[in-house]
């Protein structure tokens, strides 16, 4: 918020309306948001969805009973959705977490089929849906395999792009007339039915500024996860594309296509394509050192050590 009246004490608080499990609060001063409402309903359920600008539709949050949500996203069009089970970090339900698996399609000769790059598999690669977080981010060298993957075969991106743009933060900036390749996220329900993201340019590339030629500049809507975090987090680029109905109380998260999407679809156990050609090998064409590079791995392989995940359980005693 850019202007709190009446909090004369902000750093006293960890956030507002907050959908974390109480085991990330900082202060233990009373019961979190959604501890709250646990007391007011048998099995809660929260439903958020972020606006989708393209599709001219408004976000929303829905509070009440896990059978009602789920019931009147099927009575909005949504479909049936996928149901995961979240997984929790060293025995604490903390975030909302599922494992996931990315992939990019790379350019491939006119007629023959268009081969994935994979980035993570779903059983290494775990992501946070965070709606505090604007953008995705990926953790160490996954970041470089991923924004390498998204401009392979684009060799305009050499003169195009740039992370020391003034006020670019680190972030990558292109000019917004190169085509990058899309990403693919794939998440993989209790059923084995599947919920498929894929994001094209115009959800990975945000116009932020005009250059000296009059040439758009745009943000890569990816960034490397804050030092520390071994995880992906999915933030708005991803979630205006979903409608997630998290279940409080037994840790699952219910994920329906938003409605209007074009970058959504469930895929049903017959229609997922198990013949797809994947690369073999993760392709990187930043230019880093040797050293930095060396550095930034042994940073990130310390770092994992100190996590560890397995599959939420109902006993929990976390909510």
């Amino acid at each position: 918020a850019d202007d709190v009246f009446g909090i004369p004490d902000q750093w006293l608080f960890d956030g507002i309306l907050g959908l974390g499990y109480a085991a990330l609060a900082l202060n233990k001063f009373g019961p979190t948001f959604v501890q709250s409402l646990g007391m007011l309903f048998q099995n809660l359920a929260v439903g958020f969805a972020v606006a989708e600008s393209t599709t001219g539709g408004g976000g929303y949050l829905a509070i009440g009973e896990l059978e009602d949500l789920t019931r009147d996203a099927a009575a909005a069009g949504l479909g049936r959705g996928i149901t995961m089970r979240l997984h929790g970090i060293n025995h604490q339900a903390m975030y909302w977490l599922v494992p996931t698996k990315i992939e990019v399609a790379s350019r491939s000769p006119p007629g023959s089929r268009r081969p994935m790059t994979t980035i993570a598999q779903t059983d290494s690669a775990m992501a946070i849906l965070d709606s505090g977080t604007t953008l995705i981010t990926a953790p160490g060298m996954a970041y470089l395999e991923l924004i390498g993957a998204m401009l392979e075969g684009k060799p305009e991106a050499v003169q195009k792009c740039t992370t020391t743009l003034m006020g670019s933060f680190g972030q990558l900036m292109c000019l917004c007339d190169v085509d990058i390749n899309p990403v693919t996220f794939t998440l993989t329900g209790t059923d084995g039915r599947q919920l498929q993201v894929s994001l094209a340019a115009q959800d990975l590339m945000q116009l932020v500024g005009v250059g000296a030629l009059g040439q758009g500049v745009c943000r890569i809507n990816v960034m490397p996860s804050p030092p520390g975090m071994p995880l992906w987090l999915l933030g708005d680029v991803f979630l205006r594309h979903v409608y997630a109905v998290h279940d409080v109380p037994h840790h699952m998260l219910h994920l329906f296509p938003q409605k209007g999407s074009r970058a959504a679809a469930i895929l049903e156990e017959n229609q997922q394509d198990s013949s797809r050609v994947l690369s073999d090998t993760a392709i990187v064409i930043l230019a880093i050192t040797g050293a930095t590079c060396l550095a930034a791995a042994a940073a990130f392989m310390c770092t994992v050590r100190k996590f560890r995940t397995e599959r939420a359980s109902e006993d929990y005693n976390s909510f």
